[in-house]
């Protein structure tokens, strides 16, 4: 064989081994086919979605009492009928109460508690007031407001804690007394926390109406749950519901 003929069979040799490699070799990657189809990560989307939205808590829904019978009360509407006043005794005879919600209206223990359901004759943001006694003595520790001295507030035990004496909740809606902010006193805008007897205790009288929280009130049937967390019993004598008519 001549040289050129080697040199022609050994470039053909070349190029068929060089075939062979192509062929072997993986093919290239293509960018595209990396990327989820449209429709798979539609599906995707819609399920993160969807299992965000299953596992955010729903709003809780107001759910009055529907077997407890409705306390005797006694219902002013507002001269203008836009809103009305509801009062009722604490000591009523359908009431629910613990074993330890005494005659004198006063819970006797941690976890003592009394629950009233009452009828609205229409949609309301009210606040309930509560009757009482006033507390004196050394005994009771009063909290002076002056001298940010004593244990017990109307509503709030400095000793214990230091935190609110009741749980509340109002159609099964807990009541955060945290956010109550503050009350006018005279001239002064006083912290719930800070509420004396002394502040609504006209002189000569032997009770007082110390304003609490304020609520929704449904237009119908309404149940209020007042439960004794710690610190010092108020002796409730009754309860005054005002409220003012909100658009239904």
């Amino acid at each position: 064989m001549n040289k050129k003929g080697f040199f022609v069979s050994f470039a053909a040799l070349s190029l068929l081994l060089s075939g062979v490699a192509a062929c072997n070799q993986a093919p290239a990657s293509n960018p595209s086919s990396s990327k989820t189809p449209a429709s798979q990560a539609s599906t995707s989307s819609s399920k993160s979605s969807s299992s965000k939205s299953s596992s955010s808590k729903a709003p809780a829904v107001p759910t009055p009492d529907a077997t407890q019978q409705l306390v005797t009360q006694v219902a002013t509407p507002d001269a203008d009928g836009n809103g009305e006043t509801i009062t009722w005794s604490a000591q009523d005879a359908n009431k629910d109460a613990s074993d330890g919600f005494d005659s004198n209206g006063k819970f006797k223990a941690a976890g003592d508690y009394v629950q009233f359901t009452f009828n609205a004759s229409m949609k309301m943001k009210a606040r309930l007031f509560v009757e009482m006694p006033p507390r004196t003595g050394s005994s009771d520790s009063a909290y002076d407001r002056e001298a940010k001295t004593g244990n017990q507030s109307i509503w709030y035990d400095y000793y214990n804690g230091p935190d609110w004496k009741y749980g509340v909740t109002v159609n099964t809606i807990q009541i955060d007394q945290n956010k109550m902010g503050t009350y006018k006193v005279g001239d002064a805008d006083v912290d719930f926390k800070e509420l004396m007897y002394q502040d609504f205790l006209a002189d000569g009288a032997s009770t007082l109406e110390a304003p609490w929280f304020e609520f929704d009130v449904l237009e119908g049937r309404n149940t209020i749950r007042i439960e004794r967390t710690q610190g010092y019993s108020v002796s409730m004598k009754s309860f005054k519901v005002v409220g003012t008519k909100v658009a239904a």
